[in-house]
């Protein structure tokens, strides 16, 4: 099923406007994509059938989160009517739910493929022809259309013999493909930036979004506290990105990451201290001071034993985490 969908990106406020339906949304730039690319609905879906005590409106609510805004928008509609189809018994709608939820995946896969190698494999992020270079050359080598007029570029020179599976990229062998063709091919790609479009599926959805982001000088890159994709859009050397971070729903992932410690160790004199302190201040809490002693004892034991090696450092910050406050 077809969605026609208007999309405006106002460079000035660094914001995507998204109108269909009659109903506007708005996000931050690129977030819709990189929110895209991250979500795993499957995993929801299936936590849903598992343990929700209340399946049919889980279920229903599905695609509804902010982080599933391009899933519903473009497969949203046939998800619903999956779910409403009486005809279908249990067994053949649930086939027929993860059959698209796995479609979604795929191309999760393909656009995750081609952002990967595009911007995040062996690149100098400042070399933005390159980049887009590499993403025509990369979705060719896919058969991945660009459905957008915008780039002149023919695709004769590449065999369509050569194109490659999705599951079996390599990026070191494509790579020096890509400069043994680049240098049999010289050619000069031509892009203009325009802040307004319509597409109708999500593969235009996606060729949109790459070629503003090219024509803005932008990048995407991976947020090193939640492993999200995101776009960088006041720094391009930005590492940690704007969402709520996993690990505290009062901060975001570079708030977050701002102020925490170095190292497990690092975290471990910090948990410390704030432990001595309180104890400090309350001398005539003895419950206090029990429960300070108490763990005092498991923490140096676990210390010794991240020191040794027989404990990692990701279990020990757990630990700490989880016993810290």
């Amino acid at each position: 099923m077809k969605t026609l969908v208007e999309i405006k990106f106002d460079n000035s406020k660094h914001n995507e406007y998204y109108l269909y339906n009659g109903k506007k949304k708005i996000f931050e730039f690129g977030l819709p994509l990189s929110d895209f690319i991250s979500v795993n609905i499957k995993e929801r879906y299936n936590n849903i059938i598992e343990s929700s005590s209340n399946i049919d409106k889980d279920l229903e609510s599905l695609f509804e989160t902010r982080d599933t805004f391009i899933c519903n928008l473009f497969y949203g509609a046939d998800y619903k009517r999956l779910l409403q189809d009486s005809s279908l018994n249990c067994k053949e709608k649930e086939r027929k739910i993860n059959t698209l939820l796995d479609d979604i995946a795929k191309k999760q896969l393909t656009f995750s493929t081609i952002i990967d190698f595009s911007f995040l494999y062996n690149i100098d992020k400042h070399k933005y022809n390159r980049m887009i270079d590499k993403f025509i050359f990369v979705c060719n080598k896919l058969n991945y259309p660009i459905r957008q007029p915008i780039y002149t570029y023919s695709t004769s020179n590449i065999d369509i013999k050569d194109v490659i599976n999705i599951k079996d990229v390599d990026f070191e062998i494509l790579d020096k493909e890509y400069l043994d063709f680049k240098i049999k091919n010289r050619v000069l790609n031509h892009y203009d930036g325009i802040a307004s479009y319509s597409c109708e599926n999500i593969d235009e959805f996606f060729a949109i979004c790459m070629i503003t982001i090219y024509s803005e000088n932008y990048i995407i890159s991976k947020c090193q506290n939640c492993n999200k994709y995101f776009v960088p859009y006041r720094k391009n050397d930005a590492i940690y990105c704007d969402r709520i971070s996993p690990q505290k729903d009062n901060k975001t992932c570079k708030e977050y990451a701002s102020k925490r410690p170095k190292g497990v160790l690092e975290l471990y004199r910090k948990i410390y201290m704030k432990k001595f302190a309180r104890v400090n201040r309350n001398k005539d809490n003895y419950t206090l001071k029990n429960e300070f002693d108490t763990w005092k004892s498991q923490v140096e034991k676990l210390k010794a034993e991240y020191s040794s090696g027989t404990l990692s450092a990701d279990d020990f910050e757990k630990w700490l985490i989880e016993n810290g406050k």
